[in-house]
């Protein structure tokens, strides 16, 4: 169970990187868009505010998750339920981020269940 515990979290962290790294493209893309004059100086800034908040948010919850040990837990739904309850406790975080977390790791599971 300790090493399907591992995968979970270390799997999870790659997931999260993912995410982070979309981040990053959607704010590349947002501002090659904004040089090109695609999109005024306005929208530019709205929307690279927004995404350089959610990608903080992220990276402080990728933190959490990271540090979190499979040894702590007796299931992956116990993990789960600790993952959940750090986004919770973040009231700053986009409700987004909820369901994005809650499709991931049930896809997770899955995975690791089937090993």
């Amino acid at each position: 169970m300790k090493e399907k515990l591992r995968k979970f979290l270390r799997i999870l962290s790659v997931e999260i990187s993912a995410m982070e790294e979309g981040i990053v493209v959607l704010l590349d893309s947002t501002s090659e868009r904004h040089d090109r004059r695609e999109i005024t100086e306005y929208v530019w800034t709205e929307n690279s505010a927004l995404l350089r908040h959610e990608l903080q948010i992220l990276k402080a919850i990728h933190e959490e998750v990271d540090h979190l040990s499979a040894e702590s837990f007796s299931s992956v739904d116990e993990a789960r339920i600790a993952v959940l309850s750090i986004l919770t406790e973040r009231s700053d975080a986009p409700k987004a981020l909820h369901g994005f977390f809650q499709r991931r790791m049930e896809k997770i599971y899955r995975y690791i269940d089937e090993e």
